[in-house]
């Protein structure tokens, strides 16, 4: 009888430890297959908007049933310095997922980026580089200058804290030519139109700030404007990646770190059986 008591007992505990083998395999399986995404838990320490008005706009680049998107976002507004208030916008993290398969995109970048901005004083204008088509400063570039690992910004047009009462319109304009996506295999291709402007002017009406998004293309074929976003359509076909080089959107360092805690399940489940273990052979 005691023999058929050890035997149930093995039973058992064999039942045990495959469901808990079984059990891990599908916790790391779905730790695995879950959809990477994009975390931005840096500050940005060095940028500090004021009491004065901002406003974010969101370009979204879309390749259809290739399943490619990219999002970037930027923040029009108002600087703090210790002496004045500059006028400029900054990005945000750039977001990218990936079509299945796909040759992964890294980031956007330009052939020429022109930087814009006007300031009026009640009806004296400051200046306004917009109105002559003037820009304050422009950009060169042949590589990527927005990622999910690099961003920027830009702020222009000084104003001095005497002059803040007499504000009442200001605003701030990018011009980007040759719009580009660019590609891990080190290609690149220019979606959207040739110029697309973009930015947001503010104007004081009745102690109430307005907000006004200014959008233009140069061809509005496969440009779609929302209230404060511009949706591009990428109808460029992107080549698939080669086996060696298929990647998702998380790092290898990400993989490892999401391996983790799924590893420690089975190696804390192995503990506690072999412990149950030894008591039972103990009792025996």
């Amino acid at each position: 009888m005691q023999r058929y008591n050890r035997d149930i007992r093995r039973m058992l505990i064999t039942v045990v430890i495959i469901a808990a083998l079984l059990a891990s395999m599908i916790i790391m399986a779905a730790v695995m297959t879950e959809e990477p995404q994009i975390i931005d838990d840096e500050p940005d320490d060095y940028v500090h908007w004021t009491g004065l008005p901002s406003a974010p706009l969101t370009i979204i680049i879309e390749s259809g049933s290739q399943g490619t998107q990219i999002v970037g976002n930027l923040e029009f507004g108002f600087l703090n310095s210790t002496t004045d208030f500059p006028l400029g916008v900054y990005e945000d993290w750039l977001q990218i997922r990936n079509g299945v398969n796909k040759t992964d995109a890294i980031g956007l970048g330009y052939d020429e980026l022109r930087y814009y901005d006007f300031v009026y004083l009640g009806d004296t204008r400051l200046y306004d580089g917009w109105e002559n088509r003037t820009p304050g400063t422009y950009s060169i570039s042949d590589t990527v200058e927005w990622s999910p690992h690099s961003k920027s910004g830009m702020h222009m047009g000084n104003i001095r804290e005497s002059d803040l009462e007499n504000l009442t319109m200001a605003g701030f304009i990018l011009e980007y030519e040759g719009l580009k996506v660019y590609f891990k295999d080190g290609n690149n291709v220019v979606c959207g139109p040739t110029n697309l402007t973009l930015g947001v002017n503010f104007t004081l009406v009745d102690d109430e700030w307005n907000i006004e998004y200014i959008f233009e293309a140069s061809s509005m074929e496969g440009v779609q404007f929302g209230t404060n976003s511009v949706t591009i359509q990428f109808t460029q076909e992107i080549p698939f990646a080669d086996d060696d080089d298929v990647d998702t959107n998380t790092s290898s360092s990400e993989h490892v770190m999401i391996l983790l805690p799924a590893m420690a399940i089975p190696i804390v489940m192995a503990v506690v059986i072999l412990g149950v273990i030894a008591i039972v052979s103990r009792q025996q």
